[in-house]
């Protein structure tokens, strides 16, 4: 009985590390939450909407850009674009993005951005959260 006791319990104890550590995943506080925001640029405001990992950009003439978003930590994310419809821009599908966002002040998200060897900085601004 004593056996059969001491193997239940190294089974009981494998089975609960397994189950602990395959558990064990990196959990990130994203910077920017789900929700509505917008940027300007010279046609104007530029709506963009992050739901879960997808990031979509609603410009004028119903162009828009269509991505990927994954967190690398809580202000630091990357863009693969996966659809666009946009004129004069140097972005394709499967193109990557780099952007860190370097402040916060209310609902404003100031950021850097990065692709290949450009960057550019620029403000988010928030109206609505999901």
């Amino acid at each position: 009985m004593k056996k059969v006791l001491k193997y239940f319990i190294i089974l009981l104890t494998t089975f609960l590390t397994i189950h602990v550590f395959s558990q064990n995943k990196t959990i990130i506080k994203k910077a920017l939450a789900d929700g509505t925001y917008f940027y300007l640029e010279n046609k104007g405001k530029i709506l963009v909407k992050i739901k879960g990992a997808n990031y979509t950009e609603y410009h004028p003439n119903n162009e828009f850009i269509k991505a990927n978003i994954e967190w690398i930590s809580n202000r630091v994310y990357k863009l693969v674009i996966t659809e666009i419809k946009k004129s004069n821009l140097p972005f394709k599908k499967g193109t990557q993005l780099i952007t860190k966002i370097t402040r916060i002040k209310e609902d404003n998200y100031y950021y850097r951005a990065s692709l290949g060897q450009q960057d550019w900085t620029g403000k988010l601004i928030k109206v609505s959260g999901f």
